[in-house]
């Protein structure tokens, strides 16, 4: 059981890369099905976000100049959009890559059945929007706070493009969304 599990994350992490590396865009319209979260089947983007906010660390994954794929553990916090918000310092792999590719992919959610991989496009907010998403994140994470005097320190923010919850516990469901890239906020539909 735990080979199949390996092979069906190593699939989706491949297809991430490729489609970093490849894709233009990733999504064209919305994709809906039914969200299993703790075994509750839910349509609501809210309930999405609650159980995204269940975990305070992922791993993101970026495409480096040779499309060679560049993981990183980060802490993140969510918004009511599904957009995730982590800092780094500027000088790392992952800013650099996603300053020059800002398609990120990611993985939430580990040591359970259930995890849900992300794609989506990265920036890095500035002035009222960088304090917003910074506030935000200090709510989420308020023991993170004392790292906000590091020297090079930036925020990034990555809005969806792609979602699939996976839950391999009995009986299985696998859901996927594609998003469409725009600055809006992002709907789930019934």
């Amino acid at each position: 059981m735990a080979s199949v599990r390996f092979e069906l994350g190593r699939a989706a992490w491949e297809r991430a890369f490729l489609a970093a590396c490849f894709i233009d865009e990733l999504a064209l319209a919305l994709t809906h099905k039914d969200i299993v979260w703790s075994g509750e089947i839910s349509t609501d983007k809210a309930a999405l976000y609650m159980s995204i906010c269940q975990h305070r660390c992922c791993v993101i994954s970026t495409v480096s100049t040779a499309c060679a794929p560049e993981a990183a553990y980060v802490y993140f916090a969510a918004t009511r959009e599904l957009e995730l918000i982590f800092y780094a310092i500027q000088t790392t792999r992952k800013v650099i890559n996603l300053r020059r590719e800002p398609r990120v992919a990611a993985v939430i959610g580990f040591g359970s059945e259930q995890t849900l991989q992300y794609e989506g496009i990265a920036d890095e907010p500035q002035y009222e929007e960088l304090d917003r998403i910074k506030t935000l994140f200090l709510e989420a994470l308020p023991d993170r706070a004392g790292r906000l005097g590091w020297r090079g320190l930036t925020f990034i923010r990555v809005r969806p493009t792609w979602i699939r919850f996976s839950d391999y516990d009995q009986p299985w469901h696998i859901n996927e969304w594609s998003l469409p890239q725009h600055h809006g906020s992002v709907t789930l539909a019934k």
